[in-house]
């Protein structure tokens, strides 16, 4: 397989398991940040967040092959925050 061919294989798993991960993190933000408790978490915000850095740096990996990594710095930045607010529940 060519080079480009498997680049493309793993970003598509990289985003498999990164919308997987999103539509996880969207479920303590409903209940934590608008009050909406009858909503079940999959998976403790703690567990999520440790997800969340692992995934991250899969992503940081294939990032690095195409762009530049400038705008890589702002997207860690992004769920350097989310993984804050998932450790600061209660």
């Amino acid at each position: 397989m060519p080079l480009d061919r498997r680049i493309d294989m793993e970003e598509y798993i990289v985003s498999a398991r990164g919308v997987a991960i999103m539509a996880a993190l969207f479920l303590p933000i409903k209940k934590y940040s608008y009050g909406i408790n009858e909503v079940e978490l999959i998976i403790d915000p703690k567990s999520l967040a440790v997800k969340i850095e692992y995934w991250l740096e899969d992503y940081s990996k294939l990032w690095r092959k195409r762009n530049r990594e400038s705008e890589l710095i702002r997207i860690k930045e992004i769920f350097k925050y989310v993984t804050d607010f998932l450790r600061d529940i209660k």
